[in-house]
């Protein structure tokens, strides 16, 4: 039975590892990249070095801390297959280009200061924080992940078991937040307007129909690693990283990523029922849903489906957005190794009873 559950938890692992190593490769043989060939063998040892030593030391869930290394991989990928010429510098360079250093911190720091405050019952400190963390996020121009973090909170204070009437007034409060968004950004304005009709936005350069564009040019299977209608790309980078994963990839590879990647905020959620303490349940519930919620409108968003927000994609737009992500994933880690501690407790005195 140990044997089984071994190799189950190892295939994923394995496929986790391959797939950007291939990637890499392909984009080695063709293009002669000395870089790509140190990064097709570089990335699998990342990934089994985390699922190893990384969540061995912390106790964390493997397949959680596999899943983080394996995105940052892939994130890795996607951008070194829209430079003209992968080299270390182009790709450090293009990492450097990319905005969202101003919610790095500011997420995180609040889903923990909201998940204290909920725990212990104190709702008014989680929404001071909410709001602090929310005006710092508008005064910096990140209006949409003012949003996100709202509606992420609002969620955290109806899972801890809010009441009918405190939970209309955050709802109202976040409408709030919402409409004055709408009033300051013109940008959320024209994402709307350009949403309702992007053939009319066509000629603009306007980010969503060369997202458009470049996933159409993908179709099911890709155009191929490295194989990058450059006119295209551009335009819709780095917001639409999820685009230029369709263009490349086909959109049967993008429907699996999303697939792989929803097992994160479910892994997370397993871990916030699992935790012992509310602060920790929270905490993780908090940082799924922020996951969850920027998954969806960074792929939606590309897709046209919803207008596009400027929330990067976790993990593959990479930048300094990254920092956030990995935090977030350290959060998860922390509990799911919390949670794995309490339990070896819980075997230790049962030991001791008999």
């Amino acid at each position: 039975m140990n044997d089984r559950k071994s190799s189950f938890r190892q295939g994923p692992v394995i496929a986790m590892m391959l797939f950007p190593a291939l990637g890499f490769l392909l984009l080695a043989v063709r293009d002669g990249s000395t870089t790509a060939a140190l990064l097709a063998g570089a990335l699998p040892l990342l990934i089994l070095l985390a699922d190893t030593v990384i969540a061995g030391i912390m106790g964390a869930d493997r397949l959680l801390v596999s899943m983080t290394a394996f995105f940052c991989s892939l994130g890795l990928l996607v951008r070194a297959c829209t430079l003209p010429e992968i080299t270390l510098p182009a790709l450090a360079e293009s990492a450097a280009d990319l905005s969202g250093a101003a919610d790095a911190l500011i997420l995180p720091a609040v889903v923990l200061a909201a998940a204290f405050g909920l725990s212990r019952r104190q709702v008014l400190l989680s929404f001071l924080s909410l709001g602090v963390g929310a005006a710092l996020l508008f005064l910096l121009g990140k209006h949409e992940s003012a949003l996100l973090l709202g509606a992420a909170v609002v969620l955290m204070y109806w899972m801890s078991g809010a009441g009918p009437f405190g939970l209309l007034a955050a709802v109202c409060a976040l409408v709030g937040m919402a409409f004055l968004a709408w009033s300051l950004s013109p940008e959320i304005r024209d994402a709307f307007g350009i949403w309702q009709d992007p053939e009319a936005f066509a000629e603009s350069g306007a980010p969503l129909p060369a997202s458009l564009a470049a996933i159409s040019a993908g179709g099911l299977f890709g155009t191929g690693p490295g194989l990058v209608s450059f006119d295209l790309l551009p335009a819709s980078s780095p917001w639409f990283a999820f685009a230029a994963l369709c263009h490349q990839f086909g959109m049967i590879a993008a429907i699996l990523t999303l697939i792989l990647f929803g097992l994160m905020p479910l892994r997370g959620a397993s871990a916030a029922r699992a935790a012992r303490g509310s602060f920790h349940s929270l905490s993780a519930a908090g940082v799924s849903l922020l996951l969850g919620l920027a998954a969806l409108s960074g792929a939606a968003g590309a897709a046209g489906i919803l207008p596009s927000t400027g929330i990067p994609f976790p993990f593959l737009s990479g930048g300094t957005s990254l920092i956030r992500d990995l935090l977030l994933s350290a959060i998860l880690c922390w509990v799911s190794g919390r949670n794995r501690q309490d339990l070896k407790e819980d075997a230790s005195l049962a030991m001791l009873a008999h």
